[in-house]
Parts: C-alpha cells; sequence; structure tokens
C-alpha cells in the first residue's frame, strides 16, 4: 500500500502491467468461491456490461432473442436491445411474498425457441437480492444446454450477499 501511495499515480492501469494480476483472480475465487479457474479463462474487461455485450456480440446474431429474468437490471434490457439490436425475451420471477423464484415451465419454453440464443443471468439476481442454490443454477445450465442457449452470467455482486447466504458461481 505504501509503494502505491509514494507512487502518487491512483487511476487505473492496465491488468497486463501487473504479473500477478490474473493468479490473484484464480487465487480469489478458489478462496472465497471454492471454484478452480485457469488464468487462461480470464478475460479482461472493462466491467461486467461490457462484457455481456461483447459474448452477446461474438455468439449471437443481431434479431437474435436473449432471455433475462425479470425484474432484473435496468441496463441488461438497453444494452440487447439498444447496443446489439437482439430481441429481450423476459421470463417474470414467481414473486411469492418477496421471495422470487424461476417459473421452470416458462423459462424452459422460452430457450426452447430456436430463434433464443443466450441468457443472461444477474447472480446474485439484481435487484431482488436472490443467491441462486447450485441446484437452481444446474437447473438453469441443463435447460440451456439442452437447447443450446448461451448461458452468461452477471457475477459481479457475487461477493454482496446476505447474512448466511452463499453465492455460487456458475
Amino acid at each position: 500500500m505504501h509503494r502505491v501511495a509514494d507512487h502518487g499515480i491512483y487511476g487505473y492501469t492496465s491488468y497486463a502491467a501487473e504479473p500477478r494480476y490474473l493468479g490473484s483472480i484464480a487465487d480469489w475465487y478458489r478462496r472465497r468461491h471454492r471454484t478452480e479457474i485457469r488464468e487462461e479463462w480470464v478475460a479482461y474487461s472493462d466491467g461486467s456490461i461490457s462484457a455481456i455485450l461483447s459474448a452477446l456480440h461474438m455468439f449471437t446474431n443481431t434479431g437474435d432473442g436473449v432471455i433475462i429474468l425479470r425484474p432484473v437490471y435496468g441496463r441488461f434490457t438497453g444494452i440487447i436491445q439498444d447496443n446489439l439490436y437482439r430481441k429481450v425475451v423476459s421470463s417474470h420471477l414467481l414473486n411469492d411474498g418477496g421471495y422470487y423464484t424461476v417459473d421452470w415451465d416458462d423459462f424452459e419454453r422460452k430457450c426452447a425457441v430456436p430463434t433464443n440464443r443466450a441468457f443472461v443471468l444477474a447472480s446474485p439476481a439484481n435487484p431482488v437480492g436472490r443467491v441462486w442454490s447450485e441446484g437452481e443454477l444446474r437447473r438453469l445450465a441443463e435447460i440451456c444446454r439442452k437447447h443450446r442457449v448461451l448461458f452468461v452470467s452477471d457475477e459481479i455482486h457475487s461477493d454482496i450477499v446476505r447474512e448466511g447466504a452463499e453465492h455460487r458461481t456458475i
């Protein structure tokens, strides 16, 4: 910390400038989320929205459907429609007194449509704060795999969960 403070430049830097960068990410996931990742799996992004844009741009085409579970972070709709010219396909979460769950039948129906090519999940769910269980994540992944739908998980808030809850990375 003293070395950084003594340096006097507090702006952003390139991830490539720090050789320990990739290893620190892998180490964080191992310690915090008990998930093993390889350094070569890590791709730099300016943030989760730009990473989602890149993934959808690479793996979907203009007019393709992108499934989201609503309610969801508002920027998802805009980036899908306005930046990529994809179709937003909404699958609404079921609200049981403030506890949100996936409408599994609706989600599978949406995934079964051949032009729906991707699914973007906020995990934990933003804005409802729902932390998905391992079983729910597995089921979402199985449905996506069955219908050949790309699964994109935005886990930017994975370290901000309610006491007693444990985030599971997909």
